[in-house]
């Protein structure tokens, strides 16, 4: 898989957990920049967490918070999904 199709995987992985994270917080009115989808209770964001998080994406993750970082500082769910993404990798 080349750069660029490992880069529009991250986004469609990135915008599956927006997605499930907007639906959680219209189901519990609750806003979005509330919700943490590491510590989030609803399947659907779990599941699109855990496919983000999967150590093998280690290296896009942090691709991607190198290209926020070049912009702005990269969010917390970046953050958060770089370090549990490595932490899953030492597991397996």
């Amino acid at each position: 898989m080349n750069d660029d199709d490992k880069s529009h995987e991250m986004l469609v992985m990135w915008m599956e957990l927006q997605q499930a994270v907007a639906q959680f917080a219209r189901k519990r009115k609750v806003r979005f920049q509330d919700v943490d989808p590491w510590d989030c209770s609803d399947e659907r964001v779990h599941d699109a967490w855990e496919r983000l998080t999967n150590p093998e994406n280690l290296s896009d993750l942090q691709k991607w918070g190198e290209a926020e970082e070049a912009i702005r500082q990269p969010g917390p769910w970046t953050c958060e999904a770089i370090k549990q993404s490595h932490v899953r990798g030492q597991g397996t």
